[in-house]
């Protein structure tokens, strides 16, 4: 028990109202206050302002404990049950005076280390890649200007989860329109292409950028550029030994747009004059420039009429808002099938040339009706007209339907093959049966279809 105790502090603090952990003399006596029995008469009080403003104290000095204080202090940080400490340097000055550093021993999986010669060559295909390397670090050390400094958790953590080298971020891509000049005339190739770095190669001096990571673009464009030859005039980056390859992307390889695309790229190779030039969509100002390009292809006709057609189909696509799927060969039907759709697109009639019609019924009344229609006029030619729909009716396309309200069929002259045996199959004719009428054209060969597509 203190009875009429004097007591001495002349400790520095804030507003010296106690000082953790502080050692205070009474009376030649030495009481010791801990921050636990702090914590604890905190608690007894209820005061949980003087719980939490303790716990920042301690998190405070801490945190100037740190060896290369004050150009440096610890910061400690917590990820789910395990607490990092970080070394943070007090500004960008002192970050470069006194640089921190890494040092340590760690292995790399025999997957990621066998396709590659060197720890470089990993990196870079990590760093182009955006890819993560998963390691088993043995030892590590952190070193601020070459001095090794104390880490706390550090050695623990190593040995727990998992570790792995993040690759720096990828420079943003550049945004560019993809044009060619010929005869001082401008034709567009593509819209937007946004390229970014690919590869490098500092055996062969040369630089790879391609648009790989575009979304919206359904080909690959890449740029080989050999790193000699680059020559800039006006700020324009002028290549004169450069390879350009374009091909679709995979997954594309059937898409109407994509082939349209790579058609049109090839196809500019007729113009022997041409100048290809990349456009800074941002700026408006010329990027990069090429002299013209030689593509291997026999026929150009040929190539040019796959364009025409692959042009026709991206039309419907867009009209009809459909997506076809094309085979590798598009066979003489199918082709018939893109003419009708055409024609209805233009509200068009289609006229051809017929020799007999069949029809297929199980029906008494239609067969009944049909004869009643030729007997009258003793089976002379007639026009008619005839309708074909239901609520499925649709024209078959490259994996795609295009719905149909109806199909008008119109034929000039036309009768029964034979009344009599027509009469005959009638009359025995069962409920369910089905039975085939032939109708043949007069003078008048010529039929006319319309279709109306569903809208």
């Amino acid at each position: 028990m203190l009875n009429n105790s004097s007591v001495t502090n002349n400790q520095e603090g804030n507003n010296n109202t106690a000082i953790i952990n502080s050692t205070l003399e009474i009376n030649n006596d030495v009481v010791v206050v801990s921050a636990f029995d702090m914590l604890a008469k905190f608690k007894n009080d209820g005061d949980y302002n003087g719980i939490f403003n303790l716990m920042k104290q301690l998190g405070d000095m801490a945190e100037i404990q740190h060896p290369f204080y004050p150009h440096y202090k610890y910061k400690a940080m917590d990820f789910g049950d395990k607490t990092f400490v970080d070394h943070v340097p007090r500004s960008n000055e002192d970050a470069e005076l006194y640089p921190l550093s890494y040092q340590g021993t760690f292995n790399i999986s025999k997957e990621d280390a066998a396709n590659f010669n060197n720890f470089n060559e990993l990196l870079n295909d990590a760093y182009l890649n955006q890819r993560d390397i998963e390691v088993d670090i043995v030892s590590l050390k952190a070193l601020i200007a070459g001095l090794e400094v104390p880490t706390p958790f550090l050695e623990e953590n190593i040995k727990q989860g998992t570790w792995v080298i993040k690759p720096q971020s990828l420079p943003a891509p550049v945004k560019l329109r993809f044009l060619a000049i010929s005869n001082l005339k401008e034709i567009p190739i593509f819209d937007c292409i946004e390229l970014g770095l690919g590869s490098t190669d500092n055996e062969k001096q040369t630089i790879s950028v391609d648009n790989r990571r575009q979304e919206n673009c359904k080909l690959l464009v890449s740029l080989i550029i050999s790193t000699n030859e680059l020559n800039f005039e006006d700020s324009t980056l002028t290549l004169n030994d450069t390879k350009l390859k374009v091909r679709i992307k995979e997954g594309f390889e059937q898409d109407v747009e994509a082939n349209k695309q790579l058609l049109h790229f090839l196809t500019l190779s007729k113009h022997k004059d041409l100048r290809i030039f990349l456009k800074n969509i941002e700026t408006n100002k010329n990027f990069m420039s090429a002299s013209g390009f030689n593509v291997d292809v026999e026929n150009m006709e040929s190539l040019e009429k796959q364009l025409q057609l692959f042009e026709r189909l991206y039309v419907i696509e867009q009209f009809y808002d459909v997506l076809f799927t094309i085979p590798k060969v598009i066979t003489l039907e199918e082709q018939d099938v893109i003419d009708v759709i055409e024609n209805m697109m233009q509200n068009k009639t289609i006229r051809k040339k017929y020799n007999f019609v069949t029809i297929t019924t199980s029906s008494r009344e239609c067969v009944n009706n049909l004869i009643d229609l030729f007997e009258k006029d003793k089976n002379k030619y007639k026009g008619i007209v005839t309708i074909a729909s239901g609520p499925n009716a649709g024209l078959l396309l490259f994996d795609a339907v295009i719905p149909l309200e109806k199909l008008e069929t119109t034929y000039h002259e036309l009768k029964v093959e034979d009344l009599a045996k027509l009469k005959r199959k009638y009359e025995d004719m069962e409920d369910g049966e089905t039975i085939k009428i032939k109708l043949i054209p007069g003078e008048n060969k010529e039929m006319e279809e319309k279709y109306f597509a569903k809208i």
